[in-house]
């Protein structure tokens, strides 16, 4: 029986979970100290080459005055970026800034968002201390910021600046006693939430945009005034903390799960993991440092958001399923199972360039382990290394849409991928399974390997690739063509290799079709029994140009797959004959919603 309601009663089904530590003093002491130090780092910049990110400018004004009470310094830069934002009323760029100063070619509409971000909390927490005159006319640039914010039109569905927009006119609008600004700032946090507890979060588990929408909940939860808006982003922070903490795996002390939006293809690092070290989930990390960490700090030292016991005690179950919607449609979803010695996740369609849709970590204590991935590339080199501009101009590590079609019933995936070549000219495209080089035990075309630079082996198709590290163990059976397995100079300095699938057709619908088995095994004995089950299982593969069937059976268990291949869409997905369900969010059987707690 599902059960529908809050999050914090949903999870008192956690009691058997071991204690964890609520915020962590060192790291928050640690992070601070690195963020004054980026200050100094970034005062030195700016004397030899004063062209910054804007946000790098509104947020820096923030840290100084969170940090060391710096309201001179705070106001040098608030006066830099009342220089660089357009104020002539009669343009049609009014309220507006510059992603960097000095860089017109990066034309990211989100800049506004980002650069506007951190007023409504200087405001609201500092703005006592600032000058009159720097106060009166920061006013007035949020006004024009409003403007900006209004002509840029952001779909619900685009998570961190959404939720960015929202927070920043409600804080903002108070702040400068704009009714007409909060009140659009809170319509939206209305839709978002009806918008999530039908469709999910499209931005699902990602190690860097997650952080993002955490810095503006964390903000809209200190400072938000209107009765019940404190109440209603705490309800949201424990929406997004059950996720995150029920997608914890210990074994890595990182995200499992896929992940959308993932800039390290290898390693999943990101802000989030940083701010689950400050919230005690992990220990601390020396990540990269910027300064959109100033709302870990501004929320750790003023108490802010504590995930509370009950989410916490999610990480120490141990066996955990959560599933959830990633967007609308029907059959557009993700699904995690987790236990102590492995995570395996994966989803079904794509959403960027730099999703990570197959998710596969092993337990470990090896440094720089990568996960099990898969990465179809044109560049030989799918470790996310190389980097190109988007469409606004930032340069990103990108891979080609994998058009994934997954059935997952715990350790046992059947993946389906449906690459589009047709408009692709590059020599060489492959289909690439990340595997980690440092693993215990690799075995390919029946035989243990040892991986050397320039290794290149070759195997038919359907035969099983097996990797072993510690009391888990992993099988992948491609049955769609041959296989080989590469280790290359820049894999291996990475700790990386990769089962590849070389594609000569460009055509719309080169099919990619995987069974990835993983399961606890403690001995040899057990390995080779995992890797004969995936030998064995049974796999149907029939397309006709049109549609394209698959279904394996592995024992008493059989997965299967239908998809429009005209319409890239999904027909069926099915574990022992019943269609797989989808929800917006469901832990171990119970959904989790966000209940509506303002009018």
């Amino acid at each position: 029986m599902n059960y529908h309601g809050s999050v914090k009663r949903l999870l008192l089904f956690a009691l058997c979970a071991a204690a964890l530590p609520a915020a962590d003093r060192a790291s928050v002491n640690e992070l601070a100290d690195r963020m004054r130090a980026q200050i100094v780092r970034f005062d030195a910049r700016m004397e030899k080459d004063p062209t910054p990110s804007m946000r790098d400018v509104t947020n820096c004004a923030l840290a100084r005055l969170a940090l060391n009470d710096d309201v001179k310094g705070a106001e040098r830069m608030l006066r830099f970026f009342f220089e660089q934002q357009n104020m002539d009323e009669h343009s049609p760029t009014y309220g507006e800034v510059l992603w960097q100063v000095g860089h017109p070619e990066i034309k990211d509409a989100n800049a506004i968002e980002f650069t506007a971000q951190p007023l409504g909390p200087l405001l609201l927490h500092y703005g006592a201390k600032l000058s009159p005159e720097v106060r009166t006319e920061l006013e007035r640039h949020v006004h024009a910021a409003f403007a900006a914010l209004a002509r840029h039109k952001v779909k619900v569905s685009y998570t961190n600046i959404y939720l960015m927009k929202t927070v920043s006119l409600i804080l903002m609008g108070e702040a400068v006693r704009d009714e007409v600004a909060a009140n659009s700032g809170y319509a939206q946090l209305k839709e978002w939430i009806e918008y999530t507890n039908r469709a999910g979060v499209q931005e699902f588990l990602s190690p860097t945009y997650y952080s993002v929408d955490l810095n503006s909940l964390n903000m809209g939860y200190l400072y938000a005034g209107r009765k019940g808006a404190h109440e209603q982003f705490g309800e949201i922070l424990d929406y997004f903390w059950t996720d995150i903490a029920a997608n914890f795996f210990p074994g890595r002390n990182d995200l499992a799960g896929p992940h959308s939006r993932d800039y390290e293809f290898l390693s999943g690092d990101g802000g989030l993991l940083l701010q689950m070290a400050i919230d005690g989930m992990r220990p601390m990390y020396p990540a990269a440092l910027d300064f959109e960490k100033v709302y870990m700090l501004e929320s750790a030292l003023n108490r802010g958001y504590d995930p509370p016991q009950s989410i916490r005690a999610l990480t120490a179950l141990r066996r955990r399923v959560v599933s959830a919607k990633t967007m609308e449609d029907a059959d557009r979803d993700r699904y995690t199972f987790l236990t102590p010695q492995f995570a395996l996740g994966s989803t079904t369609g794509d959403h960027s360039p730099q999703d990570k849709l197959l998710n596969l970590e092993l337990a470990t204590a090896k440094e720089g382990f990568p996960a099990i991935t898969v990465v179809p590339d044109p560049l030989d080199e799918p470790y996310g290394k190389s980097k190109k501009p988007d469409r606004s101009g930032h340069n990103k590590p990108f891979h080609l849409p994998l058009h994934p079609t997954t059935v997952q019933e715990e350790g046992t995936l059947l993946l389906l991928l449906d690459l589009d070549l047709s408009k692709e000219s590059d020599p060489s495209i492959a289909t690439n399974f990340i595997l980690p080089a440092g693993a215990d035990e690799i075995r390919f075309g029946g035989e243990r390997v040892r991986l050397k630079e320039g290794m290149a082996e070759m195997a038919v198709s359907g035969s099983v690739t097996g990797i072993r590290e510690g009391n888990a163990a992993v099988a992948i059976r491609v049955f769609t063509g041959a296989v080989a397995l590469k280790a290359d100079a820049i894999g291996l300095k990475n700790h990386a290799a990769r089962l590849v699938i070389e594609h000569t057709e460009r055509t719309p619908h080169v099919r990619v079709g995987a069974l990835v088995l993983a399961a606890e095994c403690r001995d040899d004995a057990a390995f080779a029994a995992l890797l004969k089950r995936a030998a064995d299982a049974k796999i149907q593969d029939q397309a006709d140009g049109h549609r394209w069937s698959v279904s394996a059976s592995i024992g008493s268990l059989k997965l299967a797959a239908v998809r429009d291949l005209d319409h890239r869409a999904v027909v069926d997905r099915s574990v022992n004959g019943k269609r797989v369900a989808t929800h917006p969010l469901v832990v171990n059987g119970r959904d989790v919603t966000i209940r509506s707690l303002m009018q």
